[in-house]
């Protein structure tokens, strides 16, 4: 067994297990054959013996000395990404050099809109030029009196001048989006990367642009109301389904980089004209006039990512002078980032004179400047025409005024067509119930009070994936024991008077942060990257689809995930119901099911079912599961999340603080594993699961994980006991 330890250790079936019987249960039959056949079965030739796990097998500073030395670790396991301790000792090699990072195939223009400081702007085309030698820079002036044309013809700055009308297009978005979608044309590079004279530019960037925009983490200004992100999504789900906006923030400062298609496309005059300023106006305020938000709301009104960049930061004043101080600085301020390549506001350098030479190069124009324009929100453009100065945004083309306040002005797509990735599921496309969010599809929705709202809503993921065994584009018909799944439950949800609805669609971006740095570092292209972390990706998604399904205006009152292989069979029982009064008659939020259908899984909840209460807590305890996901560690739960969502939720319930709120529940009942129809590999806790099977009274819930999968079908379209309801030829039993 798994002896001296009470019950399965992390690795138990794999090599930690393999060593520990090879090493320490040497009179097993099998560890004797092996030593023999190595010739070590004498007394005394094979010593077993436990070193220092913190010196030759780093892993993370948990059971380390609070004081131990980074320096006498001799082989590091993990992590690959710093956490919440500010001593924990890192990989000395998680730094990567630009020649290392990827074949560098991505080529870098840099778009600086300038007026006056003369000297900063000098600076910075000075520092960009040392580490992009080959990069292509483009100057325009936004009005001033300083002509850059000689200064840009010397090799120290080998730069593009060209001088606009003024415009003040730093605080008017069309001029802006107009100017910039020009640069990007010009330079004619993959990306673009933004200028300001306040930056500071250290070294070549180390992290390739992981999304389609970013810049510093800004989380210390204002987020976007949630009325702009829904509204945004909705507009960036036309072109990006499945588009979520991951940073609601603004932060696109000097130091931004942005995919250059990104800007050809959500900066064209067609695209830029459908979204509606007067309304953001109206929910956001004047702020909406910057540049720093205003790309933000253009760029997700198209459905492209805009997320922080790592290798670009914000400058404080305030950053302590010991390396601890700074350690803990940067836990409390994301935009610090020191190894960064770009550091936005520098402004200490103000007002320094220009250097002789090149002061000399500087000189006026022949013609007078027109006057400077100073106002905020007053350049529009219309048609692709500028209209007069000042003026107010026009209203946004194919809406009426009706639609002005109006959440609902976009629709998702068609929900009256069936899109390839749906095929098979038993949606009913022609349902579109105002509460569904993004994508998602209805099967059935038998709510008594669906007018007033409320009631039990299971929601699933079904998401094609790479390896084809939850559906493919190529093959509509899904396989046999997934339709049975589906039609089960849709009858039981039916007869319970509850609804059902299923996410066939991925939020996107699905690879994190986190996962495209790995990635990177291991030389993985984007469908690799995709591919490699598929799994987990699509487990974290359910804690998404909770988050949002309790947030829902339908005020469900009770929302439970259940794995899309996992089976209500019992008919005859209002199982949700049964779950509700438990929660309510022990006063907890969250009904969770352990694995006491393995001999040794009692301690262990299953990822598969998950019934939460709709309150606060829950929101809020979801929300932020899923955001600890995307950014690999959450700061309130001190928990890292860069594994599986199992993992995370039993790291929770394992503290005082969370477990006060979870009823772990037993999975013999509520959510019992599939292989107990025949044998499980680590054994049955109750021999009597195998004989009686499906049909066990005890029974609420059979999950057919894993191999059991193709057991569903034979057990849940028994001729005698057909709990889809369908007959042979419906939907769910139908070969």
């Amino acid at each position: 067994g798994f002896a001296p330890s009470a019950g399965k250790f992390a690795g138990a079936e794999c090599g930690q297990g393999f060593f520990h019987t090879l090493f320490y249960k040497t009179n097993n039959d099998v560890s004797q054959l092996a030593l023999s056949e190595a010739g070590l079965n004498v007394p005394g030739a094979l010593v077993a013996a436990q070193i220092d796990r913190c010196v030759w097998n780093y892993q993370t500073s948990f059971m380390c000395a609070e004081d131990f030395d980074c320096t006498q670790v001799r082989a590091h396991h993990k992590p690959a990404l710093p956490g919440s301790n500010s001593k924990e000792c890192l990989k000395s090699n998680m730094r990567w050099s630009p020649a290392s990072l990827v074949a560098r195939s991505s080529t870098y223009g840099f778009w600086f809109p300038i007026f006056q400081q003369e000297a900063n702007v000098l600076r910075v085309v000075r520092q960009v030029r040392r580490f992009y030698p080959d990069s292509p820079i483009l100057l325009l002036s936004d009005g001033g009196q300083a002509n850059f044309t000689d200064v840009c013809k010397l090799p120290r700055y080998g730069c593009m001048f060209e001088r606009g009308v003024p415009e003040n297009s730093r605080w008017n978005p069309h001029s802006w989006f107009a100017r910039m979608r020009r640069a990007a044309q010009k330079l004619g590079t993959d990306y673009l990367i933004y200028l300001e004279p306040d930056v500071m530019v250290t070294k070549r960037h180390e992290i390739d642009p992981p999304y389609d925009a970013g810049g510093v983490f800004d989380s210390f200004n204002p987020k976007m109301s949630p009325a702009t992100v829904h509204y945004l999504e909705q507009l960036g789900n036309i072109r990006n389904p499945g588009f979520r906006i991951r940073w609601n923030h603004f932060g696109l400062t000097g130091g931004t980089y942005v995919r250059t298609a990104a800007i050809l496309d959500a900066f064209d005059p067609a695209n830029v004209q459908r979204l509606d300023f007067r309304w953001l106006l109206h929910i956001e305020g004047d702020k909406v006039w910057s540049s720093d938000l205003a790309m933000h709301l253009a760029l997700s009104a198209r459905g492209w990512v805009v997320y922080p960049w790592k290798d670009a930061s914000q400058h404080y004043h305030t950053v302590p002078e010991d390396e601890v101080g700074r350690a803990e600085f940067a836990l409390q301020h994301e935009a610090y980032k020191p190894l960064a390549a770009f550091h936005h506001d520098h402004k200490e350098r103000y007002n320094e004179p220009v250097p002789p030479e090149e002061a000399s190069l500087l000189h006026g124009f022949n013609d007078p400047t027109p006057p400077d324009v100073t106002c905020h929100g007053c350049v529009w453009y219309r048609g692709g025409k500028q209209l007069p100065i000042p003026s107010e945004a026009p209203k946004a083309v194919g809406l009426d005024d009706s639609d002005y306040a109006s959440l609902n002005a976009v629709e998702i797509g068609s929900h009256l067509l069936e899109p390839p990735a749906a095929a098979g599921l038993n949606i009913d496309f022609s349902a579109k119930p105002s509460w569904l969010v993004k994508a998602d599809g209805l099967v059935v929705d038998t709510r008594w009070n669906k007018e007033r709202g409320g009631g039990i809503l299971v929601a699933q993921t079904i998401m094609m994936n790479a390896g084809g065994e939850w559906g493919s584009t190529e093959e509509p018909v899904r396989a046999g024991w997934l339709r049975a799944v589906i039609a089960t439950n849709a009858a039981h949800v039916k007869q319970h008077s509850q609804a059902m609805v299923i996410r066939w669609q991925p939020t996107e971006p699905q690879l994190t942060p986190w996962q495209l740095e790995t990635c990177q570092k291991e030389n993985k292209d984007m469908d690799r990257c995709r591919i490699d972390n598929e799994r987990e990706n699509f487990n974290w998604e359910k804690h998404l689809l909770l988050a949002e399904y309790l947030e829902s205006p339908e005020n469900f009152e009770y929302v439970i995930m259940l794995d899309a292989d996992a089976a209500f069979v019992r008919p005859d029982h209002n199982t949700l119901g049964e779950m509700a009064y438990l929660l309510e008659s022990t006063g907890k939020d969250v009904l969770v099911a352990n694995e006491d259908w393995l001999l040794n899984g009692e301690e262990r909840i299953n990822g598969g079912l998950i019934f939460a209460r709709n309150n606060e807590f829950t929101k809020k305890l979801f929300k932020n599961l899923f955001q600890c996901h995307f950014t690999g560690f959450d700061k309130d739960f001190n928990l890292g999340c860069t594994s599986n969502d199992q993992i995370a939720l039993n790291d929770l319930n394992a503290r005082p603080k969370y477990a006060a709120h979870f009823l772990v529940t037993s999975g013999k009942k509520f959510n019992r594993g599939g292989c107990t129809v025949h044998q499980c590999g680590e054994g049955i806790s109750d021999q009597s699961m195998i004989d009686l099977g499906i049909r066990d009274p005890a029974l609420e819930i059979m999950h057919f994980m894993g191999g059991s999968k193709f057991e569903a079908k034979k057990a849940l379209c028994d001729k005698d006991r057909d709990l889809t309801e369908g007959g042979p030829e419906g939907y769910g039993c139908k070969d």
